[in-house]
């Protein structure tokens, strides 16, 4: 509802919820909420290392980062490290996957054969992994274009 009143105006947005989920809405947010959930990661590592170790301003907005210009060096150094550090410690697809699993086991559902079978006797395959690419760690540190 759009109101005008002296050459302004008001638009009141009246919205029903309903107890209903939208599965393809669910589906679609799962990969960009795990982006999301790793770069807020990779952020609060920085701040957290820059805060113990350094003594010069770094601000930041989402997964961007800036400094002062003499400062970019050493920004960019820690942004690679803690990069490297949180993608390196342990194979994040394996964890997540046993995390989804887990869940699965504690909402007694049952699994067999790579398959989960839910109440009503329905199967669904549980997918397989992806592989992993050949992303060389070593090679991020000294990388000229991670930052930009």
């Amino acid at each position: 509802v759009s109101i005008k009143i002296g050459g302004k105006s008001k638009t009141l947005v009246l919205r029903e919820f309903v107890n209903e989920k939208n599965n393809l809405k669910q589906v679609q947010a799962i990969i960009p909420n795990i982006i999301h959930s790793l770069d807020a990661s990779h952020l609060i590592n920085i701040i957290n290392n820059h805060i113990s170790n350094n003594n010069y301003p770094v601000i930041s907005v989402h997964d961007c980062f800036g400094t002062l210009p003499n400062h970019m060096h050493n920004l960019s150094q820690s942004i690679k490290k803690e990069f490297i550090l949180l993608y390196s410690k342990e194979n994040f697809l394996n964890k997540f996957h046993s995390k989804i699993i887990e869940s699965i086991e504690d909402n007694n559902y049952i699994i067999e054969n790579d398959y989960v079978i839910d109440n009503n006797d329905n199967t669904i395959l549980i997918p397989k992994l992806p592989k992993l690419g050949k992303l060389k760690f070593d090679k991020i540190i000294d990388s000229k274009y991670m930052i930009n």
